[in-house]
């Protein structure tokens, strides 16, 4: 996927959502983000800031 998100930055974004998976133990929830960190540290710095951040204001666009 790291091959993908760097070709495309523009077009993934990543996101977690603990609050709507009731299912989900706070540990697990932890395991993932640890896992979206590693996937983060791999890429280069232009798509570590788009898949978590930038790609998502684009689209919703919040006030600041």
């Amino acid at each position: 996927m790291r091959v993908l998100y760097e070709k495309f930055p523009d077009r993934f974004m990543v996101e977690t959502n603990l609050a709507h998976a009731s299912y989900m133990k706070l540990r697990d929830y932890s395991a993932r983000v640890q896992r979206f960190r590693e996937l983060f540290g791999q890429l280069n710095p232009v798509t570590r800031k788009k898949l978590p951040e930038l790609n998502a204001m684009a689209i919703f666009k919040p006030q600041r």
